[in-house]
């Protein structure tokens, strides 16, 4: 029996989160939305604010056919009695991209409305209450209503999400898709196999958002009478992807990487100098990219609303790599090696949490990882679905604020998650944390590392 004993430590960086800034202490484009209420500027901040709109855009490439169906809604998702009384179970949906667009998503709405309707109302007491929170709500649903129509596809799926959720704001929906974006963290490994060639890739999402657990599901994007286009793990209302796989060819996930921005700050660079969102690129890179190069190499080109790290695994040995942006720019790019040509001494797994590789970690996730990775997989000539799924369910990797647990592998077509603290408590309060990001808790110790049975 091994034990692996781990003290964590104290984030130095304090949390920037919503709730933190007053009024007054907000940055200037919401101090300036503030002005633009009344009085006689109100035509300039309209002429302004037109300007903005037209700088704000995700231009979601256009790849669903144009040919609608006039079909109904398919209410397709599996009722599988067996997984009644098992809580960590993910029900899977399908998102038909044949429907029109406001319609793809209105039984997945259906289903979860009343765990989103209280989601939805915690995430706005807590962060868009107030006058201020308002007139954003109100911005967003002005770039909905005047931006996305070069983009109507997106446009049209966040009104029929917004239209479905008891007739939510679409500026609303659009902030909380946001909000989804630039608070997440996470832990992903990728790992390759000289055995086959074959590579893993395991993710676990942490949020500190209570309950999402009861709004997380499994989607199939499919298209043309039912065909799978690709697949993924996100929560009911989340238009985009933040964990995917394409069969046979490639899957992704996204670590937030912080480096003390505020979220008002990632906000004001999607409105103003036209970021990306990463998930909304997630499902773009799923829908064009026929080959891991491309979207490896659409990865590192695209700008973003907000520092991300992008991990995606191949169908092929040695294809696996970690991607450190920044908004403009990608800082570095890590990558696998091809274990198959033995090589001396072969990075056969990568490990990223929410530091950059290169840096000293600012908690034990990495650390444990790493120990885990030898201790349950044993080399790279034993990873297997197993062992990976034996990593991500160690702690601090599952951490309290785990929602989920994904492993997939594009070239073995493999692809399962489960919900992880279904019976947990609420994460505690910013008081309660002394500062520290919500990810990053002091605990006493950590124990984690067992016998192999």
């Amino acid at each position: 029996r091994q034990s692996y004993r781990v003290q964590t430590m104290m984030m130095k960086r304090t949390r920037k989160g919503f709730h933190q800034q007053k009024v007054s202490s907000l940055p200037w484009t919401h101090r300036f939305l503030g002005s633009c209420g009344s009085g006689s500027g109100s035509g300039v901040c309209t002429v302004w604010l037109t300007a903005v709109l037209l700088l704000s855009l995700f231009p979601l490439a256009q790849t669903q056919s144009s040919t609608r169906r006039n079909s109904a809604v398919k209410h397709k998702h599996n009722h599988h009695n067996e997984h009644d009384n098992d809580k960590t179970f993910i029900p899977t949906f399908e998102i038909n991209l044949d429907l029109p667009p406001e319609d793809r998503w209105t039984h997945v709405i259906q289903h979860f409305q009343e765990p989103l309707l209280k989601i939805r109302d915690w995430v706005v007491a807590k962060h868009f209450s107030g006058a201020a929170g308002q007139r954003l709500i109100q911005m967003a649903t002005l770039v909905v209503e005047h931006v996305f129509p070069r983009d109507p596809d997106i446009r049209r799926e966040l009104s029929g999400v917004a239209r479905a959720l008891n007739h939510t704001s679409t500026g609303l929906i659009l902030l909380l898709n946001l909000y989804y974006d630039l608070q997440a963290a996470c832990t992903s490994i990728v790992a390759t196999t000289p055995a086959n060639g074959a590579v893993w890739h395991g993710r676990n999402l942490d949020f500190d958002i209570p309950n999402l657990q009861a709004i997380t599901l499994n989607v199939n994007f499919t298209k043309d009478n039912g065909e799978l286009l690709y697949q993924g793990t996100t929560y009911a209302a989340y238009i985009g992807v933040p964990t995917g796989m394409k069969p046979g060819v490639f899957s992704i996930s996204q670590d937030a990487r912080t480096p003390g921005d505020s979220p008002w700050d990632n906000l004001a660079e999607w409105i103003f100098k036209g970021g990306r969102a990463y998930s909304l690129l997630y499902r773009e890179i799923l829908e064009r990219a026929e080959t891991y190069e491309k979207a490896l190499q659409m990865m590192q080109e695209t700008p973003l609303i907000s520092p991300s790290y992008f991990i995606i695994a191949g169908a092929k040995a040695g294809q696996g790599a970690v991607v450190s942006r920044a908004r403009d720019s990608t800082v570095d790019v890590w990558r696998l090696d091809n274990v198959t040509n033995n090589t001396s001494n072969p990075r056969w797994f990568l490990v990223q949490t929410n530091d950059d590789h290169w840096q000293p970690p600012d908690d034990d996730r990495r650390d444990a990882a790493n120990h885990n990775m030898e201790l349950y997989c044993g080399g790279s000539a034993n990873v297997t679905a197993r062992c990976m799924k034996e990593v991500m369910n160690q702690r601090p990797t599952l951490n309290q604020l785990t929602t989920y647990t994904t492993v997939m592998s594009a070239g073995a077509n493999h692809f399962e998650s489960q919900k992880q603290n279904v019976q947990q408590r609420p994460p505690p309060r910013e008081k309660e944390l002394n500062g520290a990001l919500p990810w990053r808790i002091v605990e006493q110790q950590y124990h984690y590392g067992r016998s192999k049975e």
